[in-house]
């Protein structure tokens, strides 16, 4: 049988979750299996049995609930569908589908991969609705297995899976490669800041170039003036790409508006490859981070509970990317600073006033294990600083009042920050490397709660002022993410600045 290229289907955890779903009521593909026909037999068990390890284990599981009986073909309930899903698959440009699957006739190699492969595509996409939304993306939406029985309840199952965000990208891609095709869209002169209710000549170009990417409706008349309007289609643009949403055409959104076609599918490109890696080893619950958005989400059976803004490492402090587990809470925590953030962020504090320094909590602790307070230095004689510096629990600290710890090699966690002015920004990229969460209790509280954790207990606990730690029952996994582009659930595409430079030399070649 020809194999194909499954990397981005289900994990085996999600699978683990459908399975059981398929078991919990009635369901047409257990209940609709022909008495006989070709592929029931040890056949279909074989051929599901060489799929590849990451849908495997949903096929095999799904199968066996109706004794491997086909979905697809032989009188299987999605047989009469089957032509218009391939269809509509090959219309969204899914890869992995073969145009034989169709009509494969007699081929029974073809006709065993077309039955499985649908289904994997199946399971997939009602995966996808709940699943693959990255960082602040996810979409809120039913649970895998819910759509799963809706897909397969539904009447019009080429229809259903066309509505499903299909790797969500796709559609995206689809729009994007449009455009470019159609020769992208026009530049948006340099000039000086356009404010609302100014008269400009470059009104009726920032018209055209709106309009191409539907930021604008059509029919959309300008006027002398940047009016009601044209305002409403910037702050719309601007929402999209992380900017401030003033109306204000400034350098920022120029900038952004001017960016090319290419470049844009180019970053499309770069989510699809991160999304497919990452989404079946997501969890049932978990904590994601998108650098470049600025924000966290904490996801629970597919939909979104919470949302937060971050600040993540300056440019030169990167927040690493990378995946692990949170498996324990620090409240009231203490902060041993790092050698280098004392050198190169306190010594100057120390030095303009070290009284103040010792009023927010730091004390020093010289070679021989001696306490010293910071009034009692020299600083004016320093050019680092020789000592470990510790801050004890505090409403200064710089760690806030919790702390959410995955013991990982870059040294690197979540924590509160009294610092929080820092939020309001468009552009967040200004700490050491960790990552600082606005409200941090409401995140504190929904991953404590399997344990039976209430607010009024973390409350009483930071009332408290000495620090605590608190170990989960269960790690939750943390995804620190680097997704620069995605599509909502109701089809808006938003884009982010390479902050990091990541993706630098794939946008470059783009943008030739």
């Amino acid at each position: 049988m020809a194999r194909k290229n499954w990397l981005g289907l289900i994990g085996v955890a999600l699978l683990t979750a459908c399975a059981g779903g398929v078991a919990e009521r009635p369901q047409p593909w257990v209940h609709s299996a022909p008495a006989a026909d070709p592929l029931r037999s040890a056949t279909l068990e074989e051929a599901v049995a060489t799929a590849p390890e990451p849908v495997r284990p949903a096929l095999l599981a799904l199968y066996a609930e109706r004794g491997f009986a086909p979905l697809w073909f032989d009188g299987g309930p999605f047989e009469p569908e089957r032509a218009r899903v391939v269809a509509e698959l090959r219309r969204l440009g899914t890869a992995e589908v073969d145009a034989a699957w169709a009509m494969p006739g007699d081929d029974p190699a073809m006709r065993l991969e077309a039955e499985w492969g649908l289904t994997a595509l199946m399971l997939d996409a009602a995966d996808r609705v709940g699943r693959t939304r990255l960082g602040a993306q996810i979409a809120e939406a039913p649970s895998t297995q819910q759509v799963l029985l809706a897909m397969a309840e539904s009447t019009d199952v080429a229809a259903f899976m066309a509505e499903t965000p299909f790797g969500g990208q796709r559609n995206a891609h689809d729009r994007y490669r449009q455009l470019a095709a159609a020769g992208g869209w026009p530049t948006f002169p340099d000039g000086a800041n356009l404010e609302p209710g100014a008269a400009d000549g470059r009104l009726e170009q920032l018209r055209a170039r709106l309009l191409v990417t539907g930021d604008l409706e059509p029919g959309t008349s300008v006027g002398p003036f940047y009016d009601a309007a044209l305002v409403l289609a910037v702050k719309r643009f601007q929402a999209r790409h992380g900017l401030a949403v003033d109306g204000v055409v400034g350098p920022a959104t120029r900038r952004a508006l001017n960016v090319p076609v290419e470049v844009r599918l180019a970053q499309l490109d770069a989510a699809g490859t991160q999304r497919d890696a990452l989404h079946h080893r997501l969890g049932e619950r978990y904590v994601m981070v998108n650098v470049p958005a600025y924000e966290l989400v904490y996801v629970r059976g597919g939909t979104v509970h919470h949302r937060a803004n971050v600040v993540v490492g300056a440019v030169q402090f990167q927040t690493p990317i990378f995946s692990h587990a949170i498996d324990h809470l620090v409240f009231n925590p203490s902060w041993s600073v790092p050698r280098s953030i004392a050198n190169r962020s306190l010594l100057p504090q120390f030095q303009a006033d070290a009284a103040k320094m010792e009023r927010e909590g730091y004390r020093l602790v010289n070679a021989d294990g001696q306490a010293l307070r910071p009034t009692e230095v020299d600083w004016a004689a320093k050019s680092s600083v020789p000592f470990r510096v510790q801050q004890r629990p505090g409403p200064a600290n710089a760690l806030g009042d919790v702390k959410f710890m995955f013991p990982n090699e870059h040294a690197v966690y979540l924590h509160d920050t009294p610092s929080k002015s820092l939020f309001g920004r468009p552009m967040r990229a200004a700490s050491n490397g960790c990552v600082r969460v606005q409200d941090p209790m409401t995140l504190a509280e929904l991953l404590l709660d399997p344990d039976g954790w209430t607010r009024g207990r973390i409350d009483e606990v930071v009332a408290q002022g000495r620090l605590r730690t608190v170990r989960l029952s269960q790690s939750v996994p943390v995804h620190l993410t680097y997704v620069t582009a995605w599509q909502e659930a109701d089809g808006t595409v938003h884009f982010r600045d390479d902050v990091y430079g990541l993706q630098e030399p794939a946008l470059q070649l783009a943008a030739r």
